[in-house]
C-alpha cells in the first residue's frame, strides 16, 4: 500500500504526532511519502527523521509569493510537465472549477511534486485545512486514491466558526475523517459530516520511549511540575499558572517549568 501524506509544514517542533505515525507506517511495511508546504533546517534532528530518512521522502510545494516570479516558474512547469503529464497539468489550470486556486497557479504548484510519484491508495491530510488541498489533489492527479483527513482542535473548532461551511464538499467527498476526541467528532457531525465516515483516533503515544523513575522530594526542596505543549488558548496553561499561584500563595514550594512553541510564547 502506498500513502501520500499532505501536511503545511514537516518537520514541525510541535507536530511530533505526525512524524511517529509516519515512521508507524513505514515499520508497518507501507511505502510513504510525505507533500509539505514548508520544512525547517534548523530542527535537530529526532531519531526517525534520520533513521527513516523521512527528509529524503519529502516533498515541499514551494509557491513564489511575488506574483511575477510565480507566473514566470509556473510557465517554466507547464512546458516542463505538459507532454509527459498532460492531464493533470491541464486539470490543475482549469478556473472554471478550482477558481482562484487554479488562476493564482497555486494548485498547478500543489500538484507538481505528486506528477510521477504514485498511483497512491491513500491521501491522509493530517489537518482539516490541509484535507481542502488534499480535495483538489486527489482529482486532479490521484483520482483512484481515498481521501482520509485527520482533524485535531483549531481546524474543527475556530477555522469553522469563521467560515461555518469550510468543509460542506470535503464531507461530502472525503472518504474517511479521523477526529482525534469524541467531542471533535460532535463537532464534525454538527457541522454536517456523516457520522459513518467519522471514527475518532487518538494520537498515539509509545511508552517504551516514556521512562518514570520514583521521586521524593526532599524537605526545603520545590516540588517540580512541568508541562510541554504548544501554546496556545485551546491548551489551558493560564489555568495551570493561577493554580500554581494558589500553591505559592498556600506557603507551599513549587517550581513550575513550561516547555512548548506557540502564538501565546
Amino acid at each position: 500500500m502506498k500513502i501520500a501524506y499532505i501536511v503545511s509544514q514537516f518537520p514541525s517542533a510541535t507536530e511530533t504526532f505526525v512524524q511517529s505515525q509516519i515512521v508507524g507506517m513505514i515499520e508497518a511495511g507501507l511505502e510513504v511519502n510525505i507533500f509539505a508546504g514548508k520544512g525547517r533546517d534548523d530542527l535537530k534532528s529526532p531519531e526517525g527523521l534520520k533513521k527513516y530518512e523521512l527528509r529524503e521522502r519529502t516533498r515541499y510545494q514551494v509557491i513564489p509569493k511575488n506574483k511575477t516570479r510565480r507566473f514566470a516558474k509556473g510557465l517554466h512547469l507547464i512546458l516542463k510537465y505538459i507532454f509527459k503529464h498532460p492531464v493533470p497539468i491541464v486539470r490543475s489550470l482549469n478556473v472554471f472549477r478550482y477558481g482562484r486556486a487554479a488562476s493564482s497557479l497555486t494548485l498547478l504548484y500543489k500538484i507538481i511534486p505528486f506528477l510521477g510519484k504514485g498511483p497512491y491508495d491513500i491521501i491522509h491530510c493530517q489537518f482539516g485545512t490541509d484535507g481542502l488541498q488534499g480535495l483538489y489533489i486527489k482529482e486532479v492527479v490521484a483520482q483512484t486514491a481515498k481521501l482520509v483527513t485527520s482533524f485535531r482542535g483549531f481546524d474543527a473548532s475556530q477555522m469553522v466558526q469563521e467560515r461555518p461551511d469550510l468543509y460542506k464538499i470535503l464531507f461530502m467527498e472525503g472518504d474517511l475523517f479521523l477526529p482525534v476526541s469524541h467531542s471533535l467528532k460532535n463537532l464534525l457531525v454538527q457541522q454536517g459530516c456523516d457520522e459513518a465516515k467519522i471514527v475518532v483516533l487518538p494520537s498515539g503515544i509509545n511508552c517504551q520511549d516514556l521512562t518514570c523513575s520514583p521521586k521524593k522530594v526532599r524537605p526545603g526542596e520545590p516540588i517540580q511540575v512541568m508541562t510541554i505543549a504548544r501554546l496556545i488558548e485551546k491548551k489551558g496553561i493560564a489555568y495551570a499558572i493561577e493554580a500554581v499561584n494558589k500553591i505559592v500563595k498556600s506557603g507551599k514550594s513549587i517550581c513550575y517549568s513550561i516547555i512548548g512553541e506557540g502564538e501565546l510564547r
